[in-house]
């Protein structure tokens, strides 16, 4: 009689009665049988001595078949191991960093919303005990922008969990580009505090009728006019579009402050501001990028430090026949 011995070692996600099994009915065809005994480890594993006994005037040809058929089997139960413990590693990382990015924020969410809050509750009291028209007005426009603040923050909040949930809706309809960028930007003029900034708007010669998602498209260019009126002091700020082939092409472009290359992928994540003295959740750019590429487009960035950026993003194209007489 002769015996094998084989000592294996497997994750406790495997059952050792798979193994045992199959080494049982291997064996058995090479004329033998198959015994084993498993030992627990404080590492959590489930090593296992198997004990083959073959009938030494046993068939050869059987026994080494049943040797090479075993060993393939457990390689091939090895690689899925493998393949099954990394798809584990992956997973457990992924949660780690969703309850670390839970927790960032968590964090800056209470920050961001506490401070308008606090300016809002501080001034009210003092606008009251105001003892001059022009203190007055002062007061209610640090009132006004904070308001602003805070409603801004909450449509962020609220468009991000909505992003997350997937229940983000975007509803297609008929509309007129150069109105919707003229009208764009008169209101965006309204909030430039910097008496040398101007801001310009560029649009095609001819009407352009197209079928897209308003809502969200003016979303879109309200956020980067937000950012350009924050970052530009002194100069222009030039908001306008272009039609590329089967795509429309949107940009804002300012004389701001810039940022330098190293910066460019980041600032369409999320909580990233590079100006930490500015206001804002760092929410804005990321919530673009989501839009645009639900709405089938890409957006980006070019920038030189000290000379102002130019952010743009496409869409489809779709364009609405308008009659003649229908203008």
């Amino acid at each position: 009689m002769l015996m094998f011995l084989f000592y294996l070692c497997w994750s406790k996600r495997y059952s050792s009665c798979t193994y045992r099994r199959g080494l049982s009915a291997l064996f058995v065809l090479g004329g033998g049988h198959c015994e084993g005994l498993e030992h627990g480890t404080d590492e959590g594993k489930i090593p296992t001595l198997f004990y083959i006994f073959m009938p030494s005037s046993g068939s050869r040809e059987g026994v080494h078949w049943a040797a090479m058929k075993t060993i393939e089997e457990l390689e091939e139960l090895n690689h899925q191991l493998q393949v099954e413990l990394r798809k584990a590693n992956a997973a457990q990382a992924q949660a780690e960093a969703a309850n670390q990015n839970k927790s960032v924020f968590l964090a800056n969410m209470s920050h961001e919303i506490r401070t308008p809050l606090n300016v809002i509750m501080g001034f009210s009291n003092l606008i009251v005990t105001a003892a001059t028209e022009e203190e007055k007005r002062m007061y209610a426009e640090v009132l006004e922008n904070n308001c602003s603040l805070l409603l801004q923050l909450i449509n962020d909040i609220l468009d991000l969990s909505k992003i997350e949930s997937g229940t983000l809706t975007f509803a297609e309809e008929e509309m007129e580009l150069n109105i919707l960028l003229e009208e764009l930007a008169s209101a965006m003029r309204t909030r430039i505090v910097a008496e040398e900034v101007v801001l310009n708007c560029v649009t095609l010669s001819a009407p352009c009728f197209v079928v897209a998602e308003k809502k969200r498209l003016s979303q879109e260019l309200i956020n980067l006019l937000t950012n350009a009126i924050k970052f530009t002091t002194k100069g222009s700020i030039r908001l306008g579009y272009e039609i590329h082939g089967k795509m429309l092409y949107f940009y804002v472009a300012d004389t701001g402050c810039g940022f330098p290359e190293s910066q460019k992928q980041k600032v369409f994540e999320r909580f990233v501001r590079l100006d930490s003295a500015k206001p804002g959740t760092g929410l804005g750019l990321a919530i673009c990028r989501t839009i645009v590429e639900k709405m089938g487009g890409c957006i980006g960035v070019e920038s030189e430090e000290g000379k102002g950026s130019c952010f743009w993003f496409t869409i489809p194209y779709i364009p609405l026949c308008i009659e003649k007489n229908d203008i």
